[in-house]
């Protein structure tokens, strides 16, 4: 075992060996003395507290005070004795350990702990638990090379010129200044349209911003004109950006930008995000082209939170139709027309899920479920009409004659005298067929034959013609020019009116109406303008005069910092009179440019809707040919009944008086309706008849004793 010594040697070093042999009085030859003590002065002054002090004011020989001391006087505090080290006999560490204890001559392998130390009194005897190795290693240091100084390559670095903006980029800054700080879009408008004409790094950018513009104020034809120049640049960065802003921004219903865009959205590898408007755009347009696969991919873009959800539900009802799945179609439009009957009552697309799950319920044969969701369809409605034959046909089929003869009837009132729908007079007269009241059905046909073969005629004749589709269009434009005439080209007015509600129309019509509002904001803009210059100069005038009120006020000292304050004002009035003033000068070139092109969109629109009215007329001219048709077939029909009949009462047949299947509103609404000249508009759609069935009981009905 180690002694004390020895140990303290080992964990202190050096130092602490030559401590120990101090304290035992053996390093005295080591040291030697390096300065002598020195004693303070005798004149120095010691405080009670052992702090040196001196005078602050010195006296005379009398004692007396007389001036105070202006400099600090060296005080001989005196010092104390130093010794040190003798170097060249300073002794080895070999010399200290021999002196602490003798050298061990048996090298120690292990060291025992007794296990008694570590357990209570009473344990186990002597036991070896673990076993260390002493035998201990100082790890070696490595040796680190000294960093070595930086040098620079180059001692005397050349000064760059920093590249100065062109003016033409601090007018882009401006401009981008009023459209996302201020979002002013006119003032970026008039900026950009500065810009479109300069170098083509330039030329891209602005055009592509003043797309943006465009779109802010409102001017839908711009936004994609621009944006389309841009898709045109070379660089693919910007292609992508004009893209997929295009789809960000697309207008509803608007499929001409799908055949565009689409094609190079996939070129590009560009995914349109928020972008819900161009999916359901998409998803129109391929199932136009009956690409199911695609309409499909586009309804799953649009999220469930996304507002235009129940619209791209209706949609994809129709594609599950399409796909052979009826029955999920059935399931699909019925969620969408409960939201949009909370979510949006009155709207257009309530109107059409309505139709088109009546439609699908008839088809599956459920004709009560198709009678309900007819009555759905809002009167407003272009194809208001439509649904109501169609209702009553599902009464037809439900055996309801009574309620399908009295729904047709309130169509042939003078509240619909000018709407044409020449088929409400078959199903009604179907209904008094099946109720044996052949005097009336006839009357129903008479009065047919009356008002539309006329109109037949009229039409043949006005097909004979040879019409362009534009004729078609200066038709309508007829209507609205010559309020007091009856017969428009040969047409009869409410004949014309019919043409134009049907929504193949409608849709082309609303985009001539937006390129005419267009027009209206553009040439408005130049206007707004100059207001805001004149604005601006009214606020300069004020500015001025109460400078000079302040001025006037007193020391020129005490008011310049409110002159300062308004001139600041001032100062920045007049730079937005003169960018507004840029703005409105730089607009005439670009506002005749769009003009002329919106121009040629509208003839382009007129000529879409001319044969849109052109093909409507086709179709309502079959239906009134088919139409006639079946009248004679139920005149024979009528005269045969009737005939029997007649030859059933004289041999005193009884008449079938059982009540017949009735469709009733869900509340139960109904009338049982005479008519005295009146009609109700809220209650169209639920009058009934009041004839009874007056047929006879068919031989199947004897045999079952009924």
């Amino acid at each position: 075992m180690k002694t004390l010594n020895q140990k303290l040697v080992t964990k202190l070093g050096m130092l602490g060996a030559l401590l120990l042999v101090s304290q035992n009085g053996q390093a005295e030859s080591f040291l030697q003395e390096k300065s002598p003590r020195v004693a303070p002065s005798s004149q120095l002054k010691i405080k009670q507290s052992g702090v040196p002090q001196f005078e602050l004011v010195e006296k005379n020989k009398s004692g007396k005070s007389e001036a105070r001391v202006k400099v600090i006087p060296l005080l001989q505090i005196g010092s104390e004795r130093s010794v040190g080290f003798q170097d060249q006999n300073f002794p080895t560490l070999e010399k200290f350990t021999s002196r602490l204890s003798p050298p061990q001559k048996k090298e120690i392998s292990e060291i025992k702990i007794e296990k008694s130390i570590l357990q209570p009194l009473g344990g186990s005897p002597t036991q070896k638990i673990v076993t260390l190795n002493p035998q201990f290693k100082t790890p070696s240091i490595p040796e680190y090379k000294p960093i070595a100084e930086a040098q620079l390559k180059n001692q005397e670095p050349a000064l760059i010129e920093i590249a100065k903006m062109s003016e033409s980029e601090l007018k882009l800054i401006d401009a981008l200044i009023f459209l996302e700080l201020h979002k002013n879009y006119g003032l970026a408008f008039g900026l950009l349209a500065e810009l479109i004409k300069e170098s083509a790094q330039i030329r891209t950018e602005a055009s592509f911003h003043l797309g943006l513009s465009s779109l802010g104020l409102g001017l839908y034809s711009e936004f994609k004109t621009q944006l389309q120049k841009v898709m045109k640049d070379k660089n693919s960065d910007w292609q992508k950006r004009a893209s997929l802003a295009l789809s960000k921004g697309a207008g509803p219903g608007d499929k001409d930008l799908v055949a565009y865009l689409d094609p190079k959205l996939d070129e590009l590898k560009a995914d349109p995000a928020d972008a819900d408007q161009y999916q359901l755009n998409r998803a129109q347009y391929y199932l136009e082209k009956n690409n199911l696969s695609r309409a499909s991919e586009a309804l799953q873009e649009i999220s469930e939170s996304s507002p235009l959800f129940v619209d791209s539900l209706v949609l994809k009802s129709i594609l599950q139709y399409r796909s052979g799945a009826l029955k999920d179609s059935v399931a699909t439009q019925t969620e969408a027309l409960k939201t949009l009957e909370r979510s949006r009552p009155q709207s257009e697309i309530k109107s059409i899920s309505a139709l088109t799950l009546a439609r699908l319920y008839f088809q599956l044969g459920q004709y009560k479920d198709a009678f309900q969701a007819y009555l759905k369809v809002d009167k407003s409605h272009a194809e208001w009409p439509q649904a109501m034959v169609e209702e009553a046909w599902s009464q037809i089929l439900s055996e309801d004659y009574v309620g399908a003869a009295g729904n047709m009837f309130s169509l042939h009132t003078d509240f619909f005298k000018h709407r044409f729908a020449p088929e409400s007079y078959v199903v009604r007269t179907v209904g008094y067929l099946n109720l044996c009241q052949y005097g009336d059905g006839m009357k129903v046909l008479y009065d047919f034959k009356k008002r539309y073969t006329p109109i037949h005629e009229m039409m043949t004749s006005y097909k004979a013609k040879g019409k362009k589709d534009s004729d078609y269009y200066e038709a309508l434009r007829g209507v609205f020019k010559n309020p007091n005439e009856k017969v428009i080209d040969g047409l009869p007015r409410p004949l014309i009116i019919d043409l134009a509600r049907h929504p193949s129309f409608l849709s082309e019509q609303k985009g001539i109406n937006s390129l005419e509002d267009q027009v209206t904001k553009i040439n408005n803009l130049t206007v707004e303008l100059l207001q805001t210059e004149q604005s601006l100069a009214k606020r300069q005038s004020e500015i001025i005069t109460k400078i000079s009120e302040i001025k006037k006020l007193g020391n020129p000292q005490d008011t310049a910092p409110d002159v300062r304050k308004f001139e600041t004002v001032l100062a920045g009035l007049k730079i937005q009179q003169a960018i507004a003033k840029r703005a409105r000068t730089s607009i005439k070139d670009l506002r005749e440019q769009s003009l002329a092109r919106m121009d040629k969109e509208k003839d382009g629109l007129k000529a879409r809707a001319g044969l849109a009215l052109k093909n409507r007329f086709v179709d309502m001219d079959e239906l009134l040919t088919k139409t006639l048709d079946q009248s004679e077939l139920l005149s024979y029909e009528i005269y045969s009944g009737a005939g029997d009949h007649l030859r059933y009462q004289l041999a005193g047949g009884d008449t079938d008086q059982k009540t017949k299947i009735e469709l009733k509103q869900g509340d139960g609404k109904t009338v049982k309706w005479e008519f005295k000249g009146e009609v109700w508009e809220d209650e169209i759609g639920h009058y009934r008849s009041s004839l009874k069935n007056v047929c006879g009981v068919s031989a199947e009905k004897l045999s079952q004793g009924q």
